[in-house]
């Protein structure tokens, strides 16, 4: 008989020889090639001809054997046993996933940013060109030698108290905050314990107070959860409180996102007396209050708080770096027992050790307050150089909302709405962004508005940037492309 067979053996593919003839003889049965019945060739048959050893051959035949792929009859030979079945082509179906209430939600409310060659909104980063690297560097360092004395330590689930500690004695000594280092948790950053808050204080349905504008990202999380949304303007007047039935409010009372305004202090008395008598808590976002402009950081309102009606949430990754996801809370102590189990469930493991001592140095040392009275400088002459290029290239383009802080600005656009939509369109054309679509408002807003951020962007940069969106504005107040 021909023991030659209509198989491929490649012996290139496979790093023994046995595997290559093993799958040449599978593939072979399996495409019908060699079909139910098919008498193969003796071990020394195959042996000669493919030039394999014949034990090598018997180890496949065994293999085959099984597998279910061929059987032997004494006396008679080796066959084919398997016969491939014909496979009608199925229509596929759309898999779904049965979604809770809230993952039902998500896909409305998750919009991914787009990478492109100049945005002047996406995360407001820092200004890494004068990040203290050699500082940081020898903080991480130092921290390093205590690694095995941290890898020994239980960390607890509020994190490590060298750190909060350091956080207490900071806050103290630069914003009037009088805290424990027991009062305070080391979190993944603002949005993870606004997240366990949430979670943890709110049931769907119940009535909560935020901000008009305020962040998307927050406004989205509340949504999910199903409670009903408080809605208090602060994008023409300020914050104004009133007899709200309500168990939480969410607030940036010092740099208000997005407008930059601070709440002023008999609104902040007054938002603290409503807490006081509807036994209700307070969630104080501290969002970019370390930079300042002028003068001081503001006056948190938990510094006013002496009934411990106020969470307040603090970050370091706007101040060091947005990828070291490090945050506190400072939590009033009838919350404390339920936060810590809230975040033992959802977040077992700490964070991590060896960042959160390298901050403890850091803060330690003085070099973290140094820093951010070099950022508040270069920040300062950054926001003064972004609104002259503005008035220099793009005229009353923007009407500008007055901010000491931070590292962004908030502006209405003076023209009409058809000519914004133009102007946008022009400007990502040519690479250009901003946040024009701003999610922060309940309703839509009543001017066209824009969040430019400044912080991460040279003078060249920001020139050539702002100098070609004069261009396009230009062209589209006259009609050009109108």
């Amino acid at each position: 008989m021909n023991s030659h067979l209509p198989i491929s053996i490649n012996v290139n593919k496979y790093r023994f020889k046995y595997l290559a003839l093993y799958h040449g003889l599978r593939e072979a049965i399996l495409e019908g090639k060699l079909k139910q019945g098919y008498k193969l060739p003796s071990t020394r048959e195959l042996s000669a001809n493919y030039e394999i050893n014949r034990n090598t051959v018997k180890q496949v035949y065994e293999m085959l054997l099984a597998d279910g792929y061929i059987h032997t009859k004494t006396g008679s030979g080796t066959y084919v046993s398997y016969t491939p079945q014909k496979l009608e082509p199925k229509t596929v179906k759309e898999k779904s996933v049965k979604l809770s209430q809230w993952g039902k939600k998500l896909p409305y409310l998750y919009n991914e940013e787009k990478k492109v060659p100049f945005h002047f909104g996406i995360g407001f980063s820092p200004d890494y060109e004068n990040f203290p690297v050699s500082d940081w560097k020898r903080a991480i360092n130092l921290a390093a030698k205590e690694l095995n004395y941290l890898v020994k330590k239980d960390l607890p689930d509020q994190g490590l108290y060298e750190l909060r500690e350091a956080i207490s004695s900071y806050l103290m000594r630069t914003r009037g905050i009088t805290c424990e280092p027991e009062d305070i948790f080391i979190t993944n950053g603002t949005m993870h314990a606004f997240s366990l808050l949430a979670q943890l204080l709110i049931s769907p349905g119940d009535r909560i107070v935020i901000e008009d504008p305020t962040f998307g990202s927050m406004k989205e999380t509340l949504y999910a959860l199903e409670a009903h949304l408080i809605t208090v303007p602060v994008h023409t007047d300020d914050f104004l409180v009133e007899n709200w039935e309500s168990s939480l409010a969410y607030v940036t009372p010092s740099h208000q996102f997005p407008t930059g305004r601070i709440m002023p202090l008999e609104q902040r008395i007054a938002l603290l007396e409503w807490a006081n008598q509807n036994d209700s808590l307070i969630i104080e976002d501290d969002y970019d209050s370390e930079f300042r402009r002028k003068g001081r950081p503001i006056e948190p309102l938990k510094v006013l708080d002496y009934e411990d009606r106020v969470i307040f949430l603090g970050t370091f990754s706007k101040t060091i770096l947005p990828g070291l996801r490090i945050g506190y809370t400072i939590l009033p102590k009838h919350v404390k027992p339920y936060f810590q189990a809230a975040k033992h469930i959802f977040q077992p493991y700490t964070t991590s050790a060896l960042e959160q001592m390298a901050i403890t140095l850091f803060l330690r040392n003085g070099n973290y307050e140094k820093h951010l009275r070099k950022m508040n400088r270069i920040y300062s002459a950054k926001y003064e150089k972004f609104i002259f290029l503005f008035e220099k290239y793009l005229p009353n383009a923007f009407e500008w909302i007055s901010s000491e802080s931070g590292m962004h600005v908030f502006g209405w656009w003076r023209y009409s709405e058809g000519k914004y939509l133009v102007f946008i369109e022009r400007c990502n054309a040519h690479g250009i962004y901003w946040i024009s679509d701003i999610a922060g408002f309940t309703e839509k807003p009543p001017r066209p508005a824009a969040i430019f951020g400044f912080s991460s962007f040279d003078y060249e940069e920001m020139e050539n940037a702002i100098s070609t969106m004069g261009e396009i504005f230009q062209e589209v107040l006259h009609g050009i492309y109108v």
